[in-house]
């Protein structure tokens, strides 16, 4: 009897630890822009995931916003879950 309650303490753990394994990381994504009109206003880069994508007019899973620079810049976004995201861009001048 004392090893089957050992087995059971030990294997919820065993069990969770297994699942959290099978799981990726999130992810930094780097989105590199270019064609940027002004240095004025700012940048607004948007991931769509599979939930926003059924509203239309949103696209907020992931967001960052940046300070404009004429020619190009780069935007970072951190914790990003794996998975399939349209992108989408603007520039508030």
């Amino acid at each position: 009897m004392v090893g089957i309650r050992n087995w059971m303490r030990s294997t919820p753990f065993s069990v969770l630890g297994l699942t959290m394994a099978a799981q990726a990381p999130a992810a930094t994504l780097t989105v590199d822009l270019s064609g940027v009109h002004s240095a004025q206003g700012r940048v607004m880069v948007g991931l769509c995931g599979d939930a926003s994508a059924a509203i239309p007019g949103s696209c907020n899973t992931y967001s960052a916003m940046v300070a404009a620079k004429q020619g190009g810049l780069t935007v970072r976004m951190e914790n990003v879950a794996p998975g399939r995201y349209a992108i989408q861009a603007f520039h508030d001048e």
